[in-house]
């Protein structure tokens, strides 16, 4: 009945768009990538760029720790959250965002149901950011960002029925790489 928007398939999908944020961050033996993924996922959700730098290094290290995270500084975790906060600042001054948004719409015969990592109010629509945590080689990153598109579509199909606005763009956002992949259909 469920339909997660990581399994969703089809289209085809291109980059139409890259930004590079600034290079790569270090890591350091991580061996649960997808432990280091969470916590990204966490810290960029919640951190807010114009707060206290001690205050927001506090709270990055904690979340670090709760994830048993070793390999990754919190110092380096602020520095993917002020690249992304700069770059979604530059190009839309104007917009609101909100992190870790729920969704459940219906889609053909089954219900979505999922969590946006960042939604954009730019203005008249929308734009989804969906953070990744590969930290692969540089020949990799495109393949894998556009792996991702069918499930930011569904997203955007979401987003669309329920507000009946467009949703103009859709990024996959590499933090530990330091790069940004909007995607568009072939």
């Amino acid at each position: 009945m469920f339909l997660k928007p990581s399994e969703a398939e089809g289209g085809s999908w291109k980059i139409v768009e890259r930004v590079d944020l600034g290079g790569r961050l270090p890591i350091d033996g991580i061996a649960d990538i997808a432990a280091l993924g969470e916590a990204l996922h966490s810290i960029i959700g919640y951190d807010d760029p114009d707060r206290d730098r001690d205050k927001r290094l506090a709270d990055a290290s904690s979340i670090l720790t709760r994830w048993d995270v070793i390999g990754f500084k919190g110092d380096d975790a602020l520095i993917a959250s002020d690249r992304l906060a700069t770059w979604r600042r530059g190009r839309w001054p104007a917009a609101s965002s909100i992190a870790e948004v729920p969704v459940t719409a219906p889609l053909a015969n089954q219900l979505l149901k999922g969590r946006i990592d960042m939604l954009v109010e730019t203005g008249g629509d929308f734009a989804i950011i969906d953070h990744k945590s590969f930290p692969g080689r540089f020949e990799l990153w495109e393949e894998r960002a556009v792996g991702h598109a069918p499930q930011l579509a569904a997203y955007a199909g979401a987003v669309e029925s329920i507000t009946g606005r467009r949703c103009s763009e859709l990024w996959i956002h590499m933090p530990i790489v330091g790069a940004l992949f909007r995607l568009g259909q072939n």
